[in-house]
């Protein structure tokens, strides 16, 4: 860590810039007595709750249960919900731990929430699109490892779909003003639960556009 580094922590002081020295590198743009804001990168992918892996692996294995075995329809209504209470349930105010701007420490971050959705979405396509595998390897007359290949990076190219509304999604959820009012916070969470249908609808119709397939 060079020294100018070290002195874009000590110059910015608090919480954050704690936890950017003991976990990751602070990145400053312009001088470091300009007034300018700084990039924290940290390994947010490790500070994400173990119970929102799960609740996002829960909400991919629900979506495979729709279609297309054992087609239990009527899971159609809830298999979406685990991965929604994974991004926005820390969106409370109540009980959190807040930096010195308000932010929440605790809640899903806009990164955090696209690898989350991206999980969700691609085991949802390695269980909804598992013909892939069929026929690559009983028709391309492909070999099994190949045509699992394939499939994997079919997976893994469709789930960016997932991740994207998910990290839209906690974009959307984040407080706009200040962000220590339980009143601002309730209204950033009514705002992200009335966004869901039409960015689910919007990347759902960009798939389509774009992709073409399934």
């Amino acid at each position: 860590m060079s020294r100018r580094t070290l002195e874009g922590i000590q110059a910015s002081g608090g919480l954050r810039a704690l936890a950017c020295q003991m976990t990751s590198l602070r990145l400053r743009f312009g001088s470091v007595n300009g007034g300018h804001d700084s990039f924290c990168y940290t390994h947010s992918v490790r500070r994400i709750p173990v119970q929102a892996w799960v609740l996002a692996v829960v909400s991919g294995v629900l979506q495979v249960l729709i279609f297309p075995a054992p087609s239990l329809a009527f899971l159609a209504w809830v298999a979406l919900a685990p991965l929604l209470v994974a991004i926005l349930r820390n969106s409370s105010v109540n009980g959190e731990l807040l930096d010195e701007s308000g932010k929440s420490l605790a809640a899903i971050s806009f990164g955090q929430a696209f690898w989350l959705g991206y999980l969700c979405g691609v085991l949802w396509y390695l269980g909804n699109c598992y013909w892939i595998y069929n026929t690559m390897h009983a028709y391309g007359d492909l070999s099994a490892a190949v045509s699992a290949g394939i499939l994997i990076l079919f997976a893994l190219y469709l789930g960016l779909y997932h991740g994207i509304f998910a990290a839209l999604l906690a974009k959307v959820a984040q407080p706009r003003g200040e962000a220590t009012d339980p009143r601002t916070r309730q209204k950033a969470l009514r705002r992200a639960l009335y966004s869901i249908p039409f960015l689910w609808v919007a990347l759902e119709l960009a798939r389509t556009e774009i992709t073409g397939v399934p």
